[in-house]
């Protein structure tokens, strides 16, 4: 058992080195930095860990062996909380560069139009796929070109509505749960009326869990970026699913992933378009949808509208458009006539026209754009 004990006191040791390394890094860019505030906050939380660990190598009970598990329960806990600070917010502060600067005056432009209720996410070029969101760091990776492009900026605003979604769960999502457990209680009913095997019920109580777990976010986070920058964000899925994997249609009933299909995403946003009263634009991206489900020859598998019923899609629009409008949020709608000299959600969506009707120009376009947002820039506006 010392042997344990002596395991358990190294490791605590070493992981306090890891916490005054990462100390001092960031304080190696405190000085002069436009992101102070956020190196700050990412230092205060590293301070507060090592003293956590501290506290568990001073304990007088450690190595106690009726302790020991909670013990390395706890070691565990905060090489998981430091490992998180390292991975995340550390490269986004030590790679900070004039990209990330540019991709925050987007960012602070952005939340400052919809009327974002949070502090302005920290904006970074590090992602190794695509955008990704670190809620608790209010921390958005973007790819590392992202900067010189318009059409997958409106990403933007789903990755807000991951972390906004983070911080007003429960007005987001209203009676949405109540909804989702009365169809899966409603479907199992029918499959034991039918004569269906044991097993069913199992996959039903797994839809239910990838529902909760993993999918309704998904889904919120489509239509809070819906809500706030309208057509754009369901082109920008569109083109999404033309990038990855062509079968739209997974995962179907019985299948397990962290997103939900990419056609049911769809459909979440035409709901949550027609919720803004934007229903020709609802329809014009079914229609371009439909174009390329024909295209690719993507079909449905048995079972996989089971999964994503309709109804359940307009309960959670119903509930995530109310939750829009009580933490006052502007929607595109209200966007679109807008005095500002630039305003991104209008351009986002200008972005596209222009892409889909003057194609060969599109490219020149979108480089004056850009140039026109770096003007901006210096100018200090």
């Amino acid at each position: 058992m010392k042997q344990v004990e002596t395991l358990l006191k190294g490791l605590g040791l070493d992981l306090q080195q890891r916490c005054l390394a990462i100390q001092r890094v960031l304080e190696s860019k405190r000085t002069g930095c436009e992101i102070q505030g956020y190196v700050k906050e990412t230092y205060d939380k590293t301070a507060q860990i090592r003293q956590e660990i501290e506290a568990l190598l001073s304990d007088p009970d450690l190595g106690n062996a009726k302790l020991l598990s909670n013990q390395f329960f706890a070691f565990s806990r905060l090489t998981e909380k430091l490992s998180e600070i390292e991975w995340y917010p550390l490269p986004a502060i030590t790679r900070y560069n004039d990209t990330d600067h540019f991709l925050g005056y987007v960012c602070a432009l952005l939340v400052s139009q919809v009327k974002y209720p949070l502090q302005i996410p920290l904006v970074s070029g590090f992602s190794s796929d695509y955008y990704g969101a670190i809620p608790p760091y209010h921390l958005i990776k973007v790819p590392a070109v992202e900067h010189l492009f318009l059409l997958g900026l409106p990403d933007l605003c789903h990755e807000l509505g991951h972390i906004l979604f983070s911080n007003y769960t429960g007005t987001f999502l209203g009676n949405f749960f109540s909804d989702l457990s009365s169809y899966i209680q409603s479907e199992k009913q029918r499959r034991i009326r039918e004569g269906a095997p044991p097993n069913y019920q199992v996959l039903y109580d797994r839809l239910e869990t990838e529902w909760k777990d993993r999918w309704t976010t998904e889904f919120t986070s489509d239509m809070i970026a819906t809500f706030m920058v309208g057509p754009a964000f369901g082109r920008t899925h569109i083109r999404l699913c033309c990038s990855l994997d062509p079968d739209v249609f997974r995962p179907g009933f019985g299948e397990s992933s962290t997103h939900p299909s990419g056609e049911s995403r769809i459909r979440a946003i035409i709901a949550m378009l027609k919720r803004i009263g934007l229903d020709e634009d609802s329809k014009v991206i079914q229609d371009q949808w439909l174009k390329y489900l024909s295209a690719i020859g993507s079909k449905k598998p048995m079972e996989y509208d089971l999964c994503y019923p309709d109804a359940l899609i307009d309960s959670l629009a119903r509930e995530v458009h109310n939750g829009c409008v009580k933490i006052g949020l502007v929607s595109y709608k209200d966007q679109r006539n807008s005095n500002d000299d630039i305003n991104l959600l209008v351009l986002f969506n200008e972005a596209w026209t222009t892409l889909l009707t003057n194609t060969l120009h599109y490219a020149k376009w979108e480089s004056e754009q850009i140039k026109r947002l770096r003007e901006n820039i210096n100018r200090g506006t």
